[in-house]
């Protein structure tokens, strides 16, 4: 006889169970006690049943009755009946509205002491700060590596930044005013009008030398040979010993 068919008969080879839905004493192998829910088809489903309406809930959104699946509330969902409700809550909770209130409850409990931001050393993950950190960088050299990276990746912001480093004492150049004029000139040398895309020079069209200003309508790009050349001559008399000017 097999194992269903004797699930009645007392045996101590076998586990004592309960039917979950009517109490009744069976003896089943182990490998059946947790697939074997009820003593028979009809209280299986009846037991079934009755765990699947206790996850019965209702919608956070629209209020709508549904039942989640198990794995839903296992992984801490089953909270909205459908996708478009889900969506909706999501809509919700980052309107502005929604986070000006999460903002205030924030504000309230800072002012209140509730809540303490841990600086400095009295935070547990405390690294020892900024120079802490720039120090595992170098010993690490990862600061080396990503300058390499970034002066290759921008040249013409390196350049610009060179310029602004070696003209603090006479002022800034707004951001972008050398890669615009550089453009503007389509990259060639404003007196020889040869390529400069692979090297620049940013020169002063009235030398500061001379009382030029360093501001971006007195920048002109040039190529080294022409920048050398020129150095801190007038313009005008530069341009006509080349025969540019009359």
């Amino acid at each position: 006889m097999t194992w269903h068919a004797t699930r009645f008969i007392e045996n101590p080879r076998k586990v004592a169970v309960h039917c979950r839905q009517c109490g009744r004493p069976m003896w089943l192998p182990p490998s059946k006690v947790e697939e074997y829910p009820g003593c028979s088809a009809e209280c299986s489903a009846a037991w079934r049943e009755a765990q699947r309406e206790a996850r019965r809930r209702d919608c956070e959104t629209c209020g709508k009755s549904f039942i989640p699946r198990q794995v839903q509330i296992t992984n801490g969902g089953g909270r909205f009946c459908s996708q478009k409700c889900n969506a909706a809550r999501l809509v919700a909770l980052n309107s502005p509205q929604a986070v000006e209130n999460r903002l205030a409850g924030i504000r309230l409990a800072f002012a209140e002491g509730r809540y303490v931001r841990l600086r400095g050393e009295a935070n547990p993950r405390w690294r020892g700060g900024t120079e802490a950190r720039l120090q595992r960088y170098r010993e690490a050299g990862t600061d080396r590596a990503w300058c390499r990276a970034y002066r290759a990746a921008n040249p013409d912001k390196v350049r610009e930044f060179a310029q602004r480093r070696g003209s603090r004492k006479v002022g800034r150049l707004p951001r972008g005013t050398v890669n615009r004029i550089g453009g503007a000139q389509r990259w060639r040398c404003a007196i020889c009008a040869c390529s400069i895309k692979k090297g620049y020079h940013v020169d002063h069209i009235m030398p500061l030398a001379r009382g030029g200003e360093h501001v971006p309508r007195n920048i002109q790009l040039l190529c080294q040979t022409c920048n050398v050349r020129k150095n801190a001559k007038d313009p005008i008399d530069y341009m006509q010993s080349l025969g540019r000017l009359l």
